[in-house]
């Protein structure tokens, strides 16, 4: 079996139930959040009770990201913001500043995080971009790039995913708080809300179902 330079070996599947009794906490076993699935090995929030507990955290960094930006950086910046003032008002002070360095600074990250798995996944079979994450089978080894099967190395789309999983997760949580960071400035839409609604309902449903890490990453 070909074997990729990113990986170890994977330890065995070893259930744990969850302190709610509701999901088994671990690959192959039954529950939701990829619990039942090797890419488990590989998210941070794998399973109900994790996926809450670093959702609260993935809220709470972005949070003091953005009171650090303004408490912090703002100051430093002011005096040079000052000298080529917006023409309106909402568009001033630290707030607005923090608002959209954090933005910035998270699209950064995630394009970063998501672009090297995404272009991977790309010489993948397709069952490895669009179904649940497994380790291809050898027999399907000769369908992938012909640059991976010169090298000898093949595509591992239980890693990839894990990576594109771990970046949806952060993307998740940044979009939670853009949402009450513009509730906060009472500048929320329809539109603004829907689009946020629809993003965040995207995550969940793909996060959940632990599939389609391919398209997930072409959206990041």
């Amino acid at each position: 079996r070909h074997t990729t330079p990113h990986t170890t070996p994977r330890p065995p599947a070893a259930a744990m139930a969850a302190d709610d009794g509701l999901v088994l906490e671990g690959p192959g076993t039954p529950g939701w959040w990829c619990v039942d699935n090797e890419v488990c090995l590989y998210l941070w929030w794998c399973g109900s009770r994790n996926y809450v507990l670093t959702t609260l955290f993935g809220v709470a960094f972005w949070i003091g990201c953005f009171v650090a930006i303004c408490g912090l950086v703002y100051p430093l910046a002011k005096s040079s913001l000052e000298k080529i003032p917006s023409k309106f008002d909402n568009e001033r002070g630290a707030v607005w500043f923090a608002w959209h360095v954090q933005s910035t600074l998270h699209a950064t990250l995630v394009s970063l995080l998501a672009a090297h798995a995404t272009w991977t996944l790309s010489s993948c079979v397709p069952i490895g971009q669009f179904g649940a994450p497994k380790s291809v089978p050898d027999s399907l080894q000769p369908a992938l790039s012909p640059t991976y099967v010169a090298t000898g190395l093949s595509v591992d789309p239980v890693y990839q995913s894990g990576v594109i999983g771990n970046t949806s997760h952060i993307f998740f949580c940044y979009m939670l708080v853009d949402t009450l960071i513009t509730f906060y400035r009472k500048e929320m839409t329809v539109d603004y809300f829907l689009h946020h609604f629809v993003f965040c309902f995207f995550c969940v449903l793909i996060q959940f179902d632990c599939n389609n890490a391919y398209l997930a990453g072409w959206l990041l």
